[in-house]
């Protein structure tokens, strides 16, 4: 089911290549025929392909709004601000700094003191089971200012994920946060 899911709304392209292939056989076979039945199987395809489309368009999977809530995180906090951390963590935050005050604190702190000229993410993988998520994910940090300023610094996380009722909607929050590893230790 997991395949499926990803295969239809996260990554179809798999989906495209393969009615891309049919379509041309089919283009083939029509042009070789020359029938009616021929130039209207070209439309089977073609049609299939805007459904994949349209569902990929249209369904946002768990794993794909944890993905981009990590992504608004990271913006946010680049931009100088901890706005959208403060949305996505958990009110009962238990990770790294303890309460989510406290993370949100350090976080103030951090972009105060270095200035981050630059947050991306890198190797993010989610595993989603019910309504809790593991993600692993490296975020490179350029500090604009300090110490290290002008150089990139790998961080490794594990980002724990629980789904919870906001507002009458579904919507996912940061429960617990951990390093893994620092300064690419």
């Amino acid at each position: 089911m997991e395949t499926i899911k990803r295969l239809l709304f996260e990554d179809p392209m798999y989906l495209y290549v393969a009615l891309g292939l049919t379509e041309a056989v089919l283009a083939i076979r029509w042009r070789q025929r020359g029938t009616r039945r021929s130039a209207l199987a070209l439309v089977v395809p073609a049609a299939l392909a805007l459904c994949v489309l349209t569902l990929d368009w249209q369904v946002v999977t768990d794993r794909e709004q944890i993905i981009g809530a990590s992504r608004e995180i990271a913006r946010d906090l680049q931009a100088g601000s901890v706005a959208a951390a403060e949305r996505y963590l958990h009110k009962d935050f238990s990770g790294y700094y303890q309460t989510k005050q406290n993370v949100l604190a350090q976080g103030r702190r951090a972009i105060e003191v270095h200035k981050p000229k630059l947050i991306r993410l890198r190797n993010l993988q989610v595993s989603v089971t019910g309504r809790q998520a593991e993600m692993s994910v490296t975020t490179v940090v350029e500090p604009g200012a300090g110490e290290f300023a002008g150089q990139q610094h790998p961080f490794n996380w594990s980002v724990r994920w629980v789904k919870v009722t906001a507002g009458g909607q579904q919507v996912w929050r940061i429960r617990d946060v951990t390093p893994l590893s620092w300064l690419g230790g």
